[in-house]
């Protein structure tokens, strides 16, 4: 039972969970039916690399009982090493020109962005320098040119960022966002596609850090004000409303 989250798991998953671990933790613990990857007494640490949508049953029924912190690592700088194609070629490395923001957390929150309301839940975004291994596969690398990432690997933890209640999330997009505001907008002042924007007034919108106050022909309009639904950060009140889950967007 201890054992089924040590199954197919990556280095970096592995570098960060021992990162994170003090002396007294449990690894691998099993509760409530479930394999968490750090238990701090009554407190869950669960580090996630992949898709939120793979945890979110996880995360909603253990936020009941336990206070969980979702660790989201985001590789501010990123080593790339190619690997060679013959029996006698030598590994290529080299730097990314491209660092991942911060903001890239709203891409796997609408998952379940309502979860935020919930005061024993909590996302750590985790700025780190990673190293990404890459293997020439005709196969299966058509996205990267043939290249498959075959593993990540920690080399550094720059700074942790917390987001605690959903106001929290307004620390990810720049203070020039007008006010009342657009997904237009949003896309502007992150610099992001309208696809990516769509996702981050969901997101502010389910966790009810912004409230819809209007329409501009077919595009909704949003209000920085938080909704009434939105239950402070230090309510311990059961979190049974914390539950149901909103469809995401399309």
């Amino acid at each position: 039972m201890t054992t089924i989250g040590l199954l197919n798991e990556q280095p970096l998953h592995a570098a960060l969970k021992h990162w994170y671990a003090r002396t007294g933790d449990v690894l691998e613990a099993a509760l409530d039916g479930y394999i968490v990857d750090l238990l701090r007494g009554n407190h869950v640490i669960e580090i996630q690399t992949g898709s939120f949508a793979a945890i979110r049953r996880k995360m909603r029924a253990l936020s009941r009982h336990y206070r969980v912190t979702l660790v989201y690592p985001v590789a501010y700088e990123r080593w790339i090493v190619k690997l060679p194609t013959t029996t006698y070629g030598h590994p290529v490395r080299r730097k990314a020109p491209r660092r991942q923001r911060l903001d890239q957390l709203f891409q796997e929150l609408v998952s379940f962005p309502d979860l935020l309301r919930c005061p024993n839940f909590s996302i750590e975004i985790v700025r780190i320098q990673a190293e990404e291994v890459l293997r020439y596969d005709r196969r299966h690398g058509r996205r990267r040119r043939n290249w498959v990432i075959v593993e990540r690997r920690l080399l550094g933890v720059l700074e942790r960022h917390v987001i605690a209640t959903p106001s929290d999330l307004w620390s990810l997009i720049s203070w020039e966002l007008p006010e009342p505001f657009q997904t237009l907008h949003l896309a502007r002042v992150l610099n992001r596609p309208r696809w990516f924007a769509q996702k981050v007034a969901y997101c502010l919108r389910e966790s009810g850090a912004s409230t819809v106050i209007g329409k501009a022909g077919n595009a909704l309009v949003y209000s920085r004000t938080p909704s009434d639904g939105v239950r402070p950060h230090h309510c311990m009140e059961p979190l049974t409303a914390c539950l149901a889950a909103p469809a995401p967007p399309p």
